[in-house]
């Protein structure tokens, strides 16, 4: 398997070779440490233990793992945006409540596309 990244955005594009085994994708480069990855990482060793050498009962081991909740400590944030944002990203399961728009720069601007679906 191969990598591609382009982030940061100031340095050239990285492409890697990426070695068998678990790998966590995220907002940030391969396999970077954040609270969220290393929840999940820990939590997928624990449940996929359970099973030893049966079968994995992968719905059930993706349903309890997404509903994670926990929120990491202010001390393991990035620090790249508003703390409650950042605070509010950082558990497994997503839940805001937010305007239909997106941030750009700390302003939130709508984002709007139209479909027109036609019979043929």
């Amino acid at each position: 398997m191969v990598y591609i990244c382009n982030r940061p955005m100031e340095q050239p594009i990285a492409i890697k070779e990426v070695s068998p085994g678990l790998h966590l994708l995220s907002n940030a480069n391969l396999d970077s440490p954040c609270h969220k990855g290393q929840r999940l990482e820990v939590g997928f060793k624990e449940e996929v233990g359970k099973y030893g050498e049966g079968e994995i009962a992968v719905k059930e081991v993706i349903k309890k793992l997404m509903k994670d909740k926990i929120k990491a400590d202010e001390s393991h944030l990035p620090h790249i945006c508003s703390l409650d944002w950042e605070l509010n990203l950082s558990s497994i399961f997503v839940e805001v409540e937010t305007p239909l728009a997106y941030l750009d720069d700390g302003t939130w601007k709508e984002h709007v596309i139209d479909f027109h679906i036609q019979n043929q």
